[in-house]
């Protein structure tokens, strides 16, 4: 059950309230370009040359003020958490979709231009992003105040650096672009996540599984990929012809194959490769249920 931890006013919650508001302020106009970057399937040239990147910066500051707004109202400031759970999804979600519903109004009012596909799009991207940061946000303080009697590793401080390097030098390079921002994110999260694992491996009083935990994961990972290009390959094979005469919902339809093949293999393989626990499960609302049902120990 979620708590939220109401706590005295103080210099370092204000600090803290600030730095999130910040972050969020970045993650929102971020959240639309990368809409707008996907749609145009990571053409940064054909995004140019239409309206809609010139339009989204015109609209970018009326937008973030609502977004942070809605935020507000939805009391995504004023606690910190101290349990993740679904009501707290709940709320982000919610105000990813107002902020997404009141984009697409103040759009239509200014008449400005945007594709029928960007609401939902930044909406998914949003919520990812605001996600992931206040999620990670309590993660990182219970990996430090577990760390803190043996030494406070700052992991995340090594892989940002990196990160801003990588960013510098790559976006520099004719031939990677934008690319780079994505490659120094990812190498980001890597090195963060394999510093983390020394760390939690020096101090765990046990042996970690790394089969386990890597191996088949990661195996389960790679059939699924191998079988969702396949049926790609085959169902284009047999409902598209020729490139010319490919529609949008025989590519949907072809996508929708792989994707639905790919988690049904993937499903398969964790479980009999036992990557779930029934520990983890538990985790989960209803989770003991799901473990009976599915037979997990």
């Amino acid at each position: 059950m979620m708590k939220e931890i109401k706590r005295p006013h103080s210099a370092q919650k204000t600090l803290r309230v600030t730095c999130l508001v910040l972050a969020d302020l970045i993650l929102i106009n971020l959240s639309a370009f990368l809409a707008l970057y996907i749609r145009f399937e990571f053409d940064l040239g054909q995004l140019r040359a239409t309206a809609f990147l010139h339009d989204m910066l015109v609209y970018a500051g009326i937008n973030t003020v609502c977004t942070i707004v809605i935020f507000r109202i939805l009391n995504l400031y004023n606690s910190l958490w101290e349990f993740a759970s679904v009501p707290e999804l709940l709320r982000i979600a919610m105000g990813c979709l107002l902020s997404s519903v009141t984009y697409m109004v103040g759009m239509f009012m200014l008449q400005l231009a945007m594709p029928r596909s960007f609401p939902v799009m930044y909406m998914l991207i949003l919520c990812l992003l605001c996600g992931s940061l206040r999620f990670a946000y309590r993660g990182v303080g219970r990996t430090r105040a577990g760390l803190r009697s043996r030494g406070e590793k700052r992991t995340m401080l090594i892989g940002g650096g990196v990160k801003i390097v990588l960013n510098y030098n790559l976006v520099a390079l004719p031939s990677v672009n934008i690319h780079g921002a994505p490659i120094g994110t990812l190498v980001c999260f890597a090195l963060t996540a394999l510093l983390n694992l020394i760390a939690v491996a020096r101090i765990a009083p046990f042996r970690l599984n790394y089969p386990g935990y890597f191996l088949r994961p990661l195996f389960a990972s790679l059939v699924m990929a191998f079988a969702a290009r396949g049926v790609y390959a085959l169902a284009a094979h047999f409902l598209i012809p020729s490139v010319e005469e490919a529609g949008r919902l025989t590519l949907l339809l072809c996508v929708g194959l792989a994707i639905g093949v790919a988690v049904v293999i993937y499903g398969v393989l964790v479980l009999a490769l036992h990557c779930i626990r029934r520990s983890d499960l538990e985790l989960l609302p209803k989770g003991d249920k799901l473990a009976r049902l599915l037979h997990i120990s």
